[in-house]
């Protein structure tokens, strides 16, 4: 996997607290109509979407619960 662009935004502890963000916070970020939108994503929903693209997929191993198509 190649990356494209990395940006590293500084938040203050206390920010990251009041906003429910930790280090293990999935973050989802995208662009539209100008500006750069930052999220979280629910655990519980990331592991639901998950299972539902990839259990199906041939690439999936439900064995080690990850995809093997770059393996």
């Amino acid at each position: 996997m190649e990356i494209g662009i990395e940006l590293t935004i500084k938040m203050p502890k206390e920010t990251a607290k009041d906003l429910g963000i930790t280090e293990d916070s999935v973050i989802e970020a995208f662009y539209e109509d100008g500006f750069l939108h930052i999220r979280t994503i629910d655990p519980e929903i990331l592991m639901a979407l998950e299972q539902t693209e990839c259990e199906g997929c041939e690439f999936y191993c439900p064995e080690c619960n990850r995809c093997t198509a770059e393996d």
